[in-house]
């Protein structure tokens, strides 16, 4: 990552008030995973 997550929730915190609960969402720039396989993820939230 050209971030770390601590850096990633700064930023975003700067911005916008951030509540317990809230997700923050990224991805990467142009050129940062060249030659790389692509990968799938996914995720299921359950209140």
């Amino acid at each position: 990552m050209t971030h770390s997550l601590e850096e990633l929730i700064e930023y975003a915190s700067s911005i916008i008030t951030l509540y317990p609960g809230d997700l923050i969402n990224n991805g990467t720039s142009g050129g940062t995973m060249v030659g790389a396989t692509a990968v799938k993820a996914s995720c299921n939230l359950a209140k």
